[in-house]
């Protein structure tokens, strides 16, 4: 009986996982890859804010030039909203990124 239960039953020894080796990131060589991540978050971060900005002006104009027709004026309201949400969800995501940068040692993404 005890074989069988051997069989179906295994022992898991738990083991140390070893400390993840983050010097590569504060190496020179590293260095172009930084300054490209920083680059990039910056022109995503700018055509987000810029993409953002256009849309409350287009849709505030929409808005304004509903006049008494209440289909624009609730398409006017929709697209506000949803420019106003991406931009917050754009904004959000870049600040994740940055935390998590900061959190996990990641130097150079903030530098």
């Amino acid at each position: 009986m005890k074989n069988i239960s051997n069989l179906f039953v295994q022992k898991v020894h738990a083991q140390t996982m070893p400390a993840p080796d983050f010097s590569v990131y504060e190496s020179s060589e590293f260095e172009p890859i930084r300054k490209m991540g920083n680059i990039t978050l910056g022109i995503v971060l700018g055509i987000a804010l810029i993409w953002g900005a256009y849309r409350i002006i287009a849709s505030g104009m929409l808005l304004q030039s509903a006049g008494d027709d209440l289909g624009k004026r609730a398409l006017a309201k929709e697209s506000l909203k949803n420019a106003i949400v991406g931009l917050a969800i754009s904004l959000a995501a870049i600040s994740v990124v940055g935390i998590l940068a900061k959190v996990l040692g990641v130097v150079g993404l903030s530098n």
